[in-house]
């Protein structure tokens, strides 16, 4: 048995029992739990720590006091965990209860003018904030969605975020072929799709300035609108002080088009992502992005 079996194994282990645990625990103290746990990952991972601030280097700028980036580095990783608590507790989620509760929208009408145009929508939206509450509350909106998820090892991890996720009724298929097709099919009957535009998972993205420099992101937003005439809408969540989530709809993008299709989709794709980029920097404490967004950040230990 290799050693990455091994790794992958204990990776399932831990999240199934974490999701067994979690839906036990009163919410606050989950959260609490998980950020306590999330300080001590940023500790002991230095060589994801590095790429998080890395990013937060671009996004606030190189003479941004060290410090700064640590303690936002940190709060990140904390972020990131509550991010999981909400994944994993998703089956006691009620919409409902939700929506009354833990969720604001703002720009609602923009998603109900998109829909009314019967071409399908696509929510383009970042990792950032509370999806997952998000994501189950629209359900109150009578809204089910086909989502794109990253690809993740071991599988049968995957199948365990899909399965706790759609137990609402969304539906989550990997991105690449099989969900792209999928996403063609849920927008030509004029359905709605949700993907991230912020982190090139497959690698077949394209380079485009994000925030300070050019950083490969992926097409997948700007390419299914234009092969369906899907109306792009803007989505995105943020946790508030008191823990509920404000989720803001932005006006719809209309693609430009002038023939020149590789500069098109830059322009198109530089469009989507600049709707996030003031979110992101009003409170980069809420990235969800563990991952190098600019360049290479090396993942693993330095040697001595």
């Amino acid at each position: 048995m290799s050693r990455l079996h091994v790794a992958n194994r204990a990776k399932y282990l831990a999240y199934a029992v974490a999701a067994g645990a979690v839906i036990h625990l009163p919410t606050q103290l989950a959260y609490a739990m998980a950020a306590a746990a999330g300080a001590a990952m940023f500790h002991l991972t230095p060589p994801r720590r590095r790429a998080v601030e890395s990013n937060l280097r671009h996004v606030l700028g190189a003479a941004t006091p060290p410090s700064k980036i640590r303690g936002l580095g940190r709060a990140i990783y904390q972020s990131a965990a509550r991010y999981y608590v909400d994944l994993l507790s998703a089956p006691r989620l009620n919409a409902d209860q939700l929506r009354r509760s833990r969720v604001r929208e703002k720009g609602y009408k923009h998603l109900q003018a998109a829909l009314a145009c019967g071409r399908g929508v696509i929510l383009g939206t970042a990792h950032y904030g509370c999806p997952e509450v998000a994501l189950q509350a629209a359900h109150a909106w009578g809204l089910d969605f086909l989502v794109l998820t990253e690809p993740i090892e071991p599988p049968e991890l995957a199948v365990l975020f899909d399965r706790l996720r759609a137990s609402h009724g969304h539906r989550f298929v990997p991105a690449g072929v099989a969900g792209g097709r999928a996403a063609l099919r849920t927008l030509r009957r004029g359905g709605v799709v949700l993907l991230a535009v912020d982190r090139d998972i497959q690698g077949h993205g394209l380079e485009v300035q994000y925030f300070d420099a050019p950083a490969r992101m992926p097409v997948g937003t700007v390419e299914l609108a234009r092969r369906t005439g899907a109306v792009i809408v803007p989505a995105i969540s943020h946790r508030l002080p008191d823990g509920t989530a404000l989720v803001t709809l932005q006006e719809p993008i209309e693609l430009i088009e002038t023939g020149d299709h590789q500069r098109d989709t830059r322009t198109n794709l530089r469009r989507v992502l600049e709707r996030f980029e003031p979110f992101i920097r009003a409170d980069p404490a809420q990235w969800l992005v563990l991952e190098p967004i600019w360049g290479r950040v090396s993942l693993t230990r330095r040697s001595k």
